[in-house]
């Protein structure tokens, strides 16, 4: 699966695929060397990216879309409970230690990024981890079931518009395009008071860009400098 979170912190997640490849093969020296121009030209400051996955299990994975989606909506208990404690443990970030209440207090420098099943994964971050990520770039990919979701984790936690940022990013010639731009908009018609275009809502296509990893290797880019601007000397 294409995934990341960032330090800021990034978590990346793309979609099942025939490789374990960061962003679906796309090699990691690109992204890598993408993000080091990046903080020498002082458009983003330094930050930690990690990319796991979670189908290719086997190879049954990717070929069982039912079995993909039944193991990315519960990903986010490994993402809480494993991967953010070993990761925010080791290196330095803004969480003092990896357990969860000092996760809590650092969501503010973490952003999770997702394209295709990613996608669908950071959708389910929003809703079982909002508490811990305070930054959300889905990218191609719709959680399905409705809204509600969406609207009953930010109650649920207590929070408003303010305190969450989702950038939606897909192509014009995305077969996931339409889906996936009707659940953002779905969001923003049903409940602006939580979800408001253009305060903590943004969406916005890549111009003839079709669903593949080149062209989410660019939105997670641009969104990374806007998201972790280098800070002013």
């Amino acid at each position: 699966m294409h995934g990341g979170w960032s330090d800021g912190r990034t978590w990346l997640l793309g979609g099942p695929g025939p490789t374990r490849a960061p962003f679906g093969g796309v090699p990691p020296r690109w992204f890598k060397d993408a993000l080091d121009h990046l903080i020498e030209e002082r458009r983003c400051r330094p930050l930690i990216v990690v990319c796991p996955t979670c189908c290719n299990r086997s190879k049954c994975d990717s070929a069982d879309f039912s079995l993909a989606s039944q193991l990315v909506g519960l990903w986010h208990r490994e993402f809480v409970q494993c991967l953010m404690p070993a990761v925010e443990s080791r290196y330095a970030t803004y969480a003092r230690t990896g357990f969860e209440s000092d996760l809590r207090a650092s969501r503010n420098h973490r952003a999770f990024a997702g394209f295709s099943m990613g996608s669908v994964a950071c959708w389910h971050i929003f809703e079982h981890c909002l508490d811990f990520v305070r930054w959300f770039l889905p990218m191609s990919g719709n959680r399905g079931s409705g809204v509600g979701w969406a609207r009953r984790a930010v109650e649920a936690n207590g929070m408003g518009k303010e305190d969450f940022t989702i950038l939606a990013t897909t192509g014009t010639d995305d077969f996931a395009a339409y889906a996936f731009a009707s659940e953002v908009a779905m969001l923003a018609e049903r409940w602006p008071e939580q979800f408001k275009l253009g305060t903590n809502v943004f969406f916005r296509y890549g111009v003839s860009r079709t669903h593949e990893m080149g062209a989410a290797f660019g939105y997670v880019i641009a969104n990374l400098a806007w998201i972790f601007p280098a800070q002013k000397e």
